[in-house]
């Protein structure tokens, strides 16, 4: 793994610190030459919510513990991933908007 050079200069150049998932990350942006702080603030996970002892029927039954802004009729899309360009985020966005409206029973979660 590793980072275009290209990207190297405009992350030393113009940001004070970099932040990252990963130790992995981490290292791969060091190795590739990044000299600025680089902190590691994890992937966004809350084990007091989320538990690998958990399982459908336990988030089912709790719906409005894990998604506080869905309605009780919603049917709830859960988009889990980077946000990165490889990833769609874009076409995932454009795609709800022109096949959900605001009163449709349908969450999008990401």
């Amino acid at each position: 793994d590793w980072i275009p050079n290209k990207m190297t200069y405009p992350i030393n150049e113009y940001l004070d610190e970099l932040w990252v998932p990963t130790a992995f990350a981490k290292n791969v942006f060091k190795s590739a030459g990044t000299y600025i702080p680089i902190t590691v603030i994890g992937e966004g996970f809350h084990p007091a919510m989320y538990s690998a002892a958990l399982n459908s029927t336990d988030i089912i039954a709790n719906r409005k513990r894990f998604f506080p802004d869905c309605r009780d009729t919603d049917v709830i899309f859960l988009s889990v991933g980077s946000m990165t360009a490889r990833k769609g985020l874009e076409i995932l966005l454009k795609s709800w908007v022109e096949t959900f409206q605001p009163a449709d029973p349908a969450c999008l979660y990401i």
